[in-house]
């Protein structure tokens, strides 16, 4: 949900260059749900896709543009497979890091490149940092299963969006945003925190 006064009585603007020399100083708050999925590469990482939720809070600078700050939540799970080659102390087997869930805290710029009488429609580049949580290590061996935590990993994360902003009242409206991010993957501290000390080998050395 969109908070910024429409600007519906003024005529469709299709030279954005103009919007950089008129102040349009406003503010926006959001709340959104969404989609998000990421990329699958073979058997050896999984990404599946789930539902997002986050919100953003704008302030405008210009008439076309603007600086927002966004909080993005997905419980999406990530899983990366290794197999584990016979060493001493463990047997043939297959290592498997999952993260569970993720943040994303960004922030991005607003460029409005057509102005309509009830919609906006933009570019918004940005970046910030990604949150993988929940992590843990499973040793998989013929003899059984074991699971280990492991500690969340953070990473630099840049996007670029475009979308449409709808105002079909003066202080509300709602907005359609497709959006990619691309980061390191955040896989920091893959150590695991053994119970009773470290086994003979450490198994993150394969992943």
């Amino acid at each position: 949900m969109l908070a910024r006064p429409l600007r519906g009585a003024e005529p469709p603007t299709l030279n954005p260059i103009k919007g950089l020399f008129r102040p349009a100083f406003g503010a926006e708050f959001e709340v959104y749900t969404g989609g998000i999925t990421g990329q699958s590469v073979g058997s050896a990482f999984k990404t599946a896709a789930q539902g997002d939720y986050g919100f953003r809070f704008t302030v405008g600078v210009l008439k076309s543009l603007s600086f927002n700050v966004n909080y993005m939540y997905s419980p999406q799970t990530r899983t990366l497979t290794e197999a584990l080659p016979p060493v001493v102390g463990l047997p043939t087997g297959t290592v498997v890091g999952r993260a569970a869930n993720m943040n994303i805290v960004f922030g991005n710029g607003e460029f409005d490149f057509i102005h309509m009488k009830h919609a906006v429609l933009y570019i918004s580049p940005g970046a910030g940092f990604t949150r993988n949580g929940s992590r843990n290590l499973s040793l998989i061996t013929p003899v059984g299963e074991s699971s280990f935590p492991l500690a969340a990993g953070t990473a630099v994360t840049f996007n670029l969006g475009a979308g449409v902003k709808i105002y079909p009242r003066k202080h509300w409206g709602v907005r359609l945003d497709a959006r990619d991010f691309v980061s390191g993957g955040g896989t920091g501290n893959l150590n695991p925190k053994f119970p009773g000390g470290r086994p003979l080998h450490d198994p993150t050395s394969f992943l």
